[in-house]
């Protein structure tokens, strides 16, 4: 380890092994007046778990993970009806994209998420929702996981036929509605939910300057069409 090094933890960090991970939510939803909606959840991870365990990964001090969930569907009656729900896993390799909010004119991060890599994606398996006597709203929503090209650099192959559930707690007081008189719709906002986050199966992560930069490397000949052009170890 460099001495005055300001991350020695990630320059020989091993594979974290984790089957979970607690995170916030921030929504965006566009309702128009024909019971129509497309949504976006951004969810910041606070800290993985293993078997309800909190897993011990301080390179999440330098290196954030967030989900990003885009929806869309109606409301027919009562019920909640999706046509489509998809998940990313990103890393946020600076750790400086800031802190996430929700408002009229979107959901993100405040500095941008430019050199973010996304690591897994997902599509929809099912979804479910309810709402407590006090008004407190639930969502289990649960989607195929799979790895990247880039993804593969920090995870190999753990992620190889997972799924990936989503527990969603959102109570009255981090949720507003703001009403559109040009168009009648109405924009709901979730500003500091809670979410817990369960993998199928428990998987290892590897976040070293190395695989950051292999995985970053990956997604960018993604990006030029040069996928066939990149042949190192990415768990070297």
């Amino acid at each position: 380890m460099e001495h005055g090094s300001s991350r020695p933890a990630l320059g020989h960090a091993a594979a974290t092994a984790f089957d979970g991970f607690d995170a916030s939510t921030f929504l965006q939803s566009v309702n128009q007046a024909d019971g129509s909606f497309v949504e976006r959840f951004v969810m910041p991870v606070g800290g993985l778990g293993l078997e309800g365990a909190p897993v011990d990964a301080p390179w999440l001090e330098h290196v954030g993970l967030y989900l990003v969930i885009d929806a869309s569907g109606a409301q027919a009656g009562p019920r909640t009806e999706f046509s489509s729900l998809a998940v990313t896993l990103w890393a946020d390799p600076g750790g400086d994209d800031g802190a996430a909010s929700a408002g009229l004119g979107g959901v993100g991060f405040p500095h941008g998420t430019a050199g973010d890599i996304a690591l897994a994606t997902g599509t929809f398996v099912s979804a479910a929702l309810r709402q407590d006597p006090d008004l407190t709203r639930h969502a289990d929503f649960t989607e195929t996981f799979v790895p990247t090209r880039a993804g593969e650099a920090l995870f190999g192959h753990a992620l190889d036929g997972l799924t990936i559930t989503e527990h969603l707690t959102t109570p009255v007081g981090v949720r507003s509605a703001l009403a559109v008189s040009t168009d009648g719709s109405t924009v709901n906002l979730v500003n500091g939910g809670t979410a817990e986050v369960e993998l199928s199966e428990a998987v290892a992560l590897r976040v070293t300057p190395h695989s950051l930069g292999h995985a970053l490397r990956l997604q960018l000949a993604d990006e030029l069409g040069l996928s066939g052009h990149s042949h190192d170890d990415p768990w070297g």
